[in-house]
């Protein structure tokens, strides 16, 4: 519990805006964070030599590239976990075939915005999000079902 919750509140004046307003820490300046934000002093911003300096001596650091290299790694191969995780324990939709996540794909329904193997490098959350507007299908039924929807496809074809 903190400390300041049996404490009496009192009246103070905003050092920014000069507005009353009720606190309970006697430390208290500001009647809000908008005005705490404002009375900070602002950084000056870097200038593009002063950018370009920095990342040249961070590239240059013994080990950097290899770190930022796992990092990455780690997590594309975190995703591709999750969704051959995903397709396995859905299964195909049509048939049930739930044995490989190599041969179940994901189909896409309405609303495509992206393809979910662009964004095992991207995060989770995206591919999270874009699974929603999908169900998993083996490769054979999702082959039928394209060929199914593609009317201009099947006029080439005999079948």
């Amino acid at each position: 519990m903190p400390s300041w919750e049996n404490t009496p509140a009192t009246e103070r004046t905003c050092v920014r805006c000069g507005n009353t307003f009720t606190a309970k820490r006697s430390n208290a300046k500001y009647c809000s964070s908008q005005c705490r934000e404002r009375s900070r002093t602002k950084r000056p911003q870097p200038t593009a030599e002063q950018r370009r300096a920095w990342r040249e001596k961070r590239l240059t650091q013994p080990g950097y590239r290899e770190r930022v290299n796992a990092v990455d790694n780690a997590r594309a191969r975190s995703v591709k976990k999750w969704i051959s995780d995903f397709k396995v324990s859905s299964g195909c939709i049509d048939c049930g075939y739930t044995d490989h996540p190599a041969a179940l794909d994901i189909d896409h329904m309405e609303g495509k915005t992206a393809n979910i193997s662009a964004l095992k490098s991207i995060a989770a959350v995206k591919a999270e999000i874009e699974r929603h507007k999908c169900v998993v299908r083996c490769a054979n039924c999702h082959r039928i079902k394209s060929w199914e929807t593609r009317t201009w496809e099947r006029q080439d074809t005999a079948s």
